[in-house]
């Protein structure tokens, strides 16, 4: 959902409210402008805080910028549409500098701003322009119909992500990560333990790692297994098998094991009326680890 977070260059972030709450506070602060950024918009190919906007715009009055996933002229009018003022552009600018002229042309150049987020090259003696928040997105697969499949959708979405065919242990890559995402595979592996070693080898120290999977109770076989696979038909029939299913204890002795601290554990609701999914402290079914990589 919506959230105001806080991070450091864009990692490490965490929730610390809601933004409409926190943009009137600001403008009963003195604020004289509002810097609505999506932060992640680009780098997952997406541009969703016109909702925001147009609550925001009908309960404060100082200009507000909007920023994130602006990809095109389309998409910049429906966010002055929704309440903007101004309209900023990042990853899209670098990437097609032709859209900067074309922004200005359409909504005048009073209207439109350029972000550059730069960091300093390892070198340390020039800069560098930061696209999709500065990440390099790799994502492997033992399966080459998935890895067809997602470098197609990456195509077509525009998505600088690295796809490559080979499983977790012949994987070598030039470098190690800042975090690892291994969602919804743990419970499928013969052995979960030698996954997370497998893992631990490619973050670097104090990187982090960001598991899914389901509990092993009651809970589970009955929602996860016969509900979703033979009532609600969310997933094919078969997809799981109850005996692999690893309780939070269990994950966690693993991730000590291989020198993981967690940092977090949240669990998932499934709304059948809207058929949606969100965060909650709920996880006798499915539930996510945040973990660190101890140094």
């Amino acid at each position: 959902g919506n959230k105001l977070i806080k991070g450091v260059r864009f990692e490490g972030v965490r929730v610390i409210g809601d933004p409409n709450s926190a943009a009137k506070q600001y403008a009963k602060d003195g604020a004289d402008e509002l810097l609505y950024i999506d932060a992640v918009a680009s780098l997952y190919g997406r541009n969703s805080i016109s909702s925001i906007l147009k609550i925001t715009s009908n309960e404060i009055f100082i200009p507000i910028t909007a920023s994130g996933g602006i990809r095109s002229v389309s998409d910049a009018k429906n966010l002055i549409l929704a309440g903007a003022d101004k309209i900023a552009i990042n990853t899209a600018g670098i990437k097609n500098p032709k859209l900067i002229k074309n922004l200005v042309e359409t909504f005048g150049s009073q209207c439109i701003v350029v972000s550059i987020q730069a960091r300093k090259r390892f070198d340390q003696l020039s800069w560098e322009a930061m696209t999709e928040m500065g990440a390099d997105v790799v994502g492997i697969d033992a399966s080459l119909k998935t890895i067809e499949i997602a470098k197609k959708h990456a195509n077509e979405k525009n998505l600088k992500i690295d796809y490559l065919h080979t499983d977790i242990e012949s994987f070598n890559y030039k470098e190690k990560f800042d975090a690892v995402i291994c969602f919804e595979l743990i419970e499928h592996v013969p052995d979960p333990n030698e996954l997370i070693r497998q893992i631990s080898k490619h973050i670097k120290p104090n990187g982090k790692l960001f598991l899914s999977t389901i509990n092993r109770n009651l809970f589970s076989f009955m929602f996860a297994k016969l509900v979703a696979e033979y009532l609600l038909n969310i997933i094919p029939r078969g997809t799981h098998t109850y005996e692999k299913f690893i309780k939070p204890s269990e994950m966690r002795q693993m991730l000590e094991n291989n020198n993981f601290s967690i940092s977090d554990i949240q669990g998932l609701k499934f709304n059948p009326i809207s058929n949606t999914f969100k965060l909650s402290t709920f996880s006798k079914i499915n539930y996510f680890i945040t973990a660190l990589l101890n140094e």
